[in-house]
């Protein structure tokens, strides 16, 4: 340790007129000067193991590193990360304005050691860059460190506390602090550690400087606590509180990433800020300064308003800013896209003219919902005037009689229609305007009211049923069409072995939430009059609050019906502002102990859950027993719900009822799920309050669905079906259904936990160079071999010419065959870390480690993905060739049928366009080629399209199709585009207001003609048809 101390400085540099991009540069020119490499700043969009939004913290994009499930491709880092917090546990938003620090959006400075240096070597370079790079006083510094935890058996970090004495801190400033304080953990469980905080007092104030994290252990299923073989750092501190503490401010809206912002709105305005934290014109001018620049950096990184997701959460930020700088402010429509330019030359943002367009354009969206909400409002309020003027009318007669009758009566009734008429004027009128945000500024009425036009709007939009009632005619060709080329129908579900399944006789608990509601009683009663067997599906009942006379009603019913009592009753420990909310943590609490007592304790298979304010349909329980199979054969759904959750009775085929339809929601309302879900996913990370928003989260859905009926099974719109007709149906499923999906390709295997077994028997990397040479056949050697079911393993071998999944191309399939002549089945292909596994099945026996095979690629299906590949980039440059360069990538699919690219967009594909424009590159025989380039080179070309949010290693694949295209990518490729046949677009349409999807197929498009002039004939007969049925 004592070599170390030379290296720290006494001297106090200057830090007057530093500015944030001095305060950055230096940050990361002194982390670089210590061999760390300058990452740059992943995409506000979150990574999807991350189970976030938006990126809310630097270590985002190293989580696959933290988790274990990707190996380090770097020692040392140092980023300046931009973060987004308006949701989930860091949900900043509410406290936005009210005070100095906190933001929607802000930039993280970190630093990462990845088992390089630890406690020492990070404690010094906080130190070092706070002293002689910044020119803080040491005295001026206290630091805190974990005083260790009995319940988790962890001592106090007393290592951290004598680092910090040796480096010359007094032991007066180093503190200790407990778990909520100084421990970091990621989730539930996995990488933790302690923490050390640094502090400066200023102005008679501590305000925190540094976070610096020691992650040293693993937190295990069970809670308890093991030492990673190799621990990491993770430091950070937030860019605008160092800024205002190097700066002299109090408040991070004084500093220069705020004040050219506060001090335009001053001149739109003609107002004056005056900095105070209880006047609430000078909350809103923070308010629209922030938010104004989290919308500009979000929209320059191509995230755009829209009603799901992320651009949810993105236009409820922009529309809280229209309407506090319009109705607190007084700014005029337009000038909040022209504060943008000002964010964007703070924040280094290109593109600022197509951020300005759309703010523009969601502000005018808003204000015109705003005007129908008004005119809304003033008939109702004309029709209440009236009402009142009526019974006013009326009652005269009365008070005339009365007068002589009874003067105190009179005296009564007149204060009680003054009380009246003033309680009818409180409540319609505006409220105070002196209230900020989206919620305060907005009208209590035209909240509702809101909510309905725009859900009024989107169903307006979406459903067209109209349109579509007029297109029923030629729906069986569409449907034809979509099959012959491998697309799946929207109502497409995968049967698996349901045939020999679906004889079997299941036992599915039935579990129904109580907790206070004297009504328990009758959802029970329907229950027990509806299921066809006892024994097939036991009811459950578990009560929570420990309501007498709901329990009492349970018990009523004896062996019938089996209470289980959730014990925990403890209060929850919440903050002031979240006490509002312990319901929600009560009913979490609640779902949590039950289902761990279902599956677990109980060990059924699987359950069907309702709440005791359900009314189900007759054919409720042959419902779920129908589709359990489905759900336990098909990998890619993840639950079965009762409830259609797509529209009003109006919207709904009641002549349709065995129709069924698959959902990216998670519907609830009467819904089932496995055991396997629960135990391997859901349980240990359930979370403390709000599960239902939670499990909807992309880190739990995963890309599954949910099976939903057309015509609900729950109490909106259950009715008795046709159960005949139902089976019909089913059998239509079987048929369509592709048997791929029914082998056990798709069985859920833990490659994470064979990877780690790769890992700790040193295996070497899996050489896969003849992957990109088009090797078809060739010898191997199998390294690792582990049995993952019947009939069924994961092998890795030495090299390999099999692809894996990756950039949206699906993996390649095959055969691996042994000297012997033992054939497997290679079912897929996956690369975890350095390693890539193949799921093969076949003989009942696996390979012996050691042994030679031959590899042999299914080489039609490669070479379509190939063609497929190629294409999508020529796909995505047509469209950035039509919509403007700034365009950016949302995802994309690409197999041997197929390909689909989705685009952030907000202006339609004009199909004949792109089509010409890719045929075109075919035709002109575009050379295809490949190359690596170092990640900062890379990433800094313009011309390269890459996908926002990924995280790129430090060597970077590029394919460049001609001067058309040039794509960081790991995909197959032609060799030159006149290889790939003529593409034929099959559909473009909207995922929402702004992702625009584009399927097209080369493989099929001979196919795909045929079909296009087939519907084209039924369409001009069926147009025919429709005008001979018009009266004139």
């Amino acid at each position: 340790m004592a070599k170390l101390l030379p290296c720290i400085s006494t001297v106090c540099i200057s830090r007057r007129n530093l500015g944030h991009r001095q305060v950055t540069s230096r940050f990361l020119d002194f982390f670089q000067e210590r061999q760390h490499v300058i990452v740059p700043s992943s995409s506000l969009l979150a990574p999807p193991e991350t189970g976030l939004l938006f990126t809310n913290a630097g270590m985002n994009q190293f989580m696959r590193v933290l988790s274990g499930s990707e190996p380090a491709w770097v020692g040392r880092a140092t980023s300046l990360q931009d973060c987004i917090r308006v949701g989930g546990k860091h949900n900043d938003l509410d406290e936005v304005g009210h005070d100095g620090h906190h933001h929607t959006f802000f930039q993280m400075l970190g630093s990462w050691s990845f088992g390089d240096y630890f406690k020492e070597e990070a404690c010094l370079f906080a130190l070092e860059l706070l002293t002689s790079g910044y020119g803080l006083k040491k005295d001026q510094l206290k630091v805190t460190y974990f005083a260790g935890d009995s319940g988790l058996s962890v001592e106090a970090d007393t290592e951290t506390k004598h680092v910090w004495l040796n480096l010359g801190i007094l032991e007066k400033n180093i503190m200790m602090r407990g778990l909520k304080d100084n421990f970091w953990e990621m989730g539930q469980t996995g990488p933790c550690g302690p923490c050390t905080e640094v502090h400066i007092v200023s102005g008679g104030e501590l305000r925190e400087i540094w976070n610096i994290v020691f992650i040293q252990y693993n937190r295990l299923p069970n809670g308890s606590l093991c030492a990673l073989k190799t621990p990491y750092v993770d430091t950070g501190l937030g860019l605008e509180r160092l800024c205002a503490i190097l700066q002299g401010k109090t408040s991070n809206y004084d500093t220069d990433l705020f004040a050219p912002l506060i001090q335009q709105l001053e001149k739109n305005s003609g107002l004056l800020y005056h900095g105070s934290f209880d006047d609430t014109q000078d909350i809103a001018f923070r308010l629209v300064a922030d938010h104004c620049r989290m919308v500009t950096k979000a929209v320059a990184q191509g995230i755009l308003p829209d009603h799901r997701n992320a651009g949810n959460k993105l236009r409820r930020v922009l529309r809280r800013a229209v309407h506090a700088s319009q109705f607190r402010l007084g700014l005029k429509p337009g000038q909040l896209a022209e504060l943008s330019e000002i964010a964007g030359d703070i924040l280094d943002v290109s593109g600022i003219s197509e951020v300005k367009a759309v703010i523009n354009d969601e502000e005018k969206r808003y204000l015109a919902m705003l005007r129908k909400a008004d005119s809304v409002f003033a008939a109702e309020h004309q029709i209440v005037a009236t009402q009142t003027l009526n019974s006013a009318a009326s009652g005269a007669a009365t008070l005339s009689v009365m007068r002589r009758r009874s003067p105190y009566l009179l005296v009564f009734l007149s204060l009680f229609s003054v009380c009246w008429i003033a309680l009818t004027y409180h409540l319609l009128r505006a409220p105070d305007s002196n209230a900020v945000g989206d919620v305060q500024l907005t009208p209590y009425y035209r909240h509702d009211i809101e909510g309905k036009l725009e859900s009024f709007e989107l169903e307006l939009r979406d459903q067209k049923t109209e349109t579509q009632k007029l297109f029923h005619g030629i729906q069986p060709f569409r449907d034809g069409h979509r099959q012959s080329i491998g697309l799946r129908t929207d109502v497409t579900l995968l049967l698996g072995n349901a045939e020999t399944r679906s004889a079997e006789k299941r036992v599915i608990p039935v579990l129904l939430f109580a907790c206070n509601r004297v009504t328990v009683r009758k959802p029970i009663e329907q229950l027990l009059a509806l299921r066809p067997s006892a024994e097939r599906f036991p009811i459950i009942v578990s009560a929570d609050c420990n309501h007498q006379f709901t329990i009492n009603t349970i018990r009523s019913y004896g062996q019938r019906v089996q209470l289980i009592q959730q014990p925990n009753q403890t209060e929850f420990r919440l903050a002031p502002k979240q006490k509002k909310f312990r319901g929600y943590y009560a009913i979490a609490r609640h779902y949590g102990w039950a289902l761990n007592k279902i599956f677990v304790d109980l060990n059924y298979n699987a359950a069907i859950i309702v709440e005791d304010d359900l009314e189900v349909a007759p054919d409720f329980f042959s419902y779920f027993e129908s589709l359990l199979p489905i759900l336990e054969a098909d990998p890619t759904l993840y639950c079965v719900s009762a409830w259609n959750d797509n529209g009003k009775k109006g919207l709904i085929d009641f002549n349709n009822a065995s129709l069924l339809h698959r959902s990216d929601f998670f519907p609830g309302l009467g819904w089932m799920l496995t055991r396997q879900l629960w135990t391997e996913e859901l349980m240990n990370k359930w979370p403390k309050a709000f599960w239902d928003d939670w499990i909807r989260e992309p880190a739990q859905r995963r890309n599954r669905a949910c099976i939903r009926p057309e015509v609900s099974r729950t109490k909106t719109f259950g009715k008795q079906i046709d159960w005949n007709g139902f089976s019909e149906h089913f059998e239509d499923f079987r048929r369509k259904s592709q048997a791929e999906s029914l082998s056990s390709m798709n069985k859920k295997v833990n490659l994470d936990f064979h990877s780690k077994a790769l890992k700790a028997a040193s295996v070497p990397s899996t050489g896969h160079s003849k992957i990109y040479q088009n090797v078809y056949e060739m010898s191997s050697t199998i390294v690792y071999c582990a049995e993952v079911g019947s009939d069924c393993w994961v092998v890795a071998l030495g090299d390999t010419c099999f692809y894996p999944e990756g950039g949206g191309q699906v993996a390649d399939i095959g055969t691996i065959t042994t000297k012997d002549d033992q054939e497997y089945r290679v079912r897929n292909v996956a690369k975890i870390g350095d390693h890539i596994l193949h799921i093969i099945e076949g003989a009942r026996c696996g390979p012996q480690i050691g042994s030679e095979v031959i590899l042999r690629v299914d080489r039609t299906h490669r070479e379509q993905c190939t063609w497929h590949h190629s294409a999508c980039h020529l796909l995505n440059a047509a469209i950035k060739h039509q919509l403007g360069q700034n365009v950016q990538q949302h995802s994309s699919a690409v197999c041997d049928r197929h390909f689909r690219l989705d685009v952030i967009a907000r202006s339609p594909v004009d199909v004949f366009h792109i089509e010409e424009f890719i045929n075109s590159a075919i035709a002109a025989n575009l050379s295809v080629q490949t190359e690596e380039r170092g990640r900062d080179e890379a990433l800094s070309d313009p011309r390269i399209i890459r996908l926002p949010g990924e995280v790129y290693p430090e060597r970077i694949r590029l394919v460049r199709c001609g001067d058309v295209s040039i794509e960081a990518c790991c995909g197959t490729h032609v060799s030159r585009t006149g290889e790939i046949p003529k593409v034929v677009i099959l559909s473009s349409r909207s995922l929402g207001i702004h992702i625009k999807s584009v399927t097209a197929t080369a493989a099929a498009s001979d196919i795909a003609i045929e079909n296009a002039e087939l519907i084209s004939t039924k369409i001009i007969a069926l147009q025919s048809t429709v005008e001979q049925l018009t009266p004139e």
